[in-house]
């Protein structure tokens, strides 16, 4: 991936691939969004690729949101129908499940975790009884009965 970076970075259209976005650049996007400008101009302007622009657009759409900003006001925005939007934040509900299903999953594995620390001390305890009875046991089979004799 990072070779596919640096062929990007080496022509003039793509050089600013992978870096990082600035507040006044993410500002002109979105100006430039609600201009209705095509993808392609505007990946042109900032030098970065189409799926770029669709990646930095979108983290931003999921930001206002949770920012409490309406999905109507979303529209005209960003320049995206009802539906695009949706597709945009079902994909990152379908993310946040997924995390959610690893989080419950981290917590009965370490739910399980503290239940076999308690029944390997619970095992150690019944191992040294075991060891004491076996010592008493031992120990009056080796005390005969001196009429025994």
């Amino acid at each position: 991936m990072y070779s596919a970076i640096q062929t990007l970075r080496e022509k003039d259209v793509t050089k600013r691939v992978g870096t990082l976005w600035s507040k006044d650049e993410e500002a002109q996007l979105l100006r430039e969004f609600s201009k209705k400008m095509s993808l392609e101009e505007i990946s042109r302007i900032h030098q970065r690729t189409v799926r770029g622009i669709l990646a930095r657009r979108n983290q931003m759409i999921k930001n206002e949101i949770k920012n409490n900003v309406r999905k109507e006001e979303l529209y005209e925005k960003y320049n995206i129908s009802e539906m695009e939007c949706e597709i945009i934040l079902s994909t990152e509900e379908k993310i946040q499940m997924k995390k959610s299903k690893e989080e419950v999953q981290e917590e009965r594995i370490s739910k399980l975790e503290v239940e076999i620390q308690s029944m390997n001390r619970t095992l150690c305890e019944i191992r040294d009884y075991l060891k004491i009875l076996s010592i008493s046991h031992n120990v009056n089979q080796n005390s005969s009965n001196p009429f025994d004799e």
